[in-house]
């Protein structure tokens, strides 16, 4: 009998103990649900979509975001922050004089003198979906059709570029190279503008393309990360 006391009074200790430790934890769950939700929340506000990118003389990246509005960053390793007044543009390039050329939502072009200036409506300069510009002020611009197609400056006139086609970007390296992004998301160099394409093997999937001053490339993926590629024969690595 006096065994049997025993075991249900340590029975009972033990109930109790159970239910003061699930107590705890429940009374727990909402700190770790704070947690979660502080996670989620740094997340979504350091993340940042990119749909392109170009890259400043004086290394200044600079990024077209999902919302069509300007962010840059001095560093690779640097936080994403918003050019306000920015928008809407949805592909972005360089002229050598270091202003900003945009394609609107219109798919004209425009342009702005600094990061902070307005943008200014380049007249009859559509329909083009990226532009790019080579280091005497020719401009090269990715028309609807895939095709490439030039301008002797903001104030001229499309031409369309001969055999040119199956590209979607465009951007020139600092030795004048030409290198497109094709229909399949992979890299295609041209050394000149009259040359043929020529595709550089397992050099995919990206989206947009850019050159750092050193001749390095850097290119949106298609999860609208950040990614480099030390050279056009590299592999690509994403930017954390």
């Amino acid at each position: 009998m006096k065994t049997l006391l025993i075991g249900v009074l340590l029975c009972s200790l033990s109930l109790i103990s159970c239910r003061k430790d699930n107590a705890d934890i429940a009374r727990e769950e909402p700190v770790a649900a704070d947690i979660r939700q502080n996670t989620a929340d740094s997340k979504s506000k350091n993340s940042i979509d990119i749909i392109d990118v170009v890259v400043a003389s004086n290394g200044t990246i600079i990024g077209v975001g999902q919302d069509k509005q300007l962010y840059r960053k001095a560093l690779l390793t640097s936080p994403w922050v918003l050019v306000p007044n920015s928008g809407d543009v949805t592909a972005i390039g360089l002229q050598p004089n270091g202003a900003l050329i945009g394609v609107g939502t219109d798919q004209q072009l425009y342009t702005r003198a600094t990061l902070n200036s307005n943008w200014v409506l380049v007249p009859n300069s559509g329909l083009v979906l990226d532009v790019a510009s080579l280091s005497n002020g020719t401009i090269i611009g990715v028309g609807t059709d895939k095709y490439l197609y030039t301008r002797a400056g903001l104030n001229g006139s499309w031409v369309i570029v001969p055999n040119s086609d199956i590209v979607s970007a465009v951007t020139v390296l600092p030795n004048q190279e030409i290198i497109g992004v094709g229909t399949r998301l992979d890299l295609w160099s041209r050394k000149t503008l009259t040359s043929t394409w020529v595709n550089i093997p397992n050099s995919g999937s990206v989206t947009a393309i850019s050159a750092f001053p050193n001749g390095s490339l850097i290119g949106v993926g298609t999860d609208k990360r950040i990614y480099t590629r030390a050279s056009l024969n590299a592999t690509w690595v994403v930017v954390p």
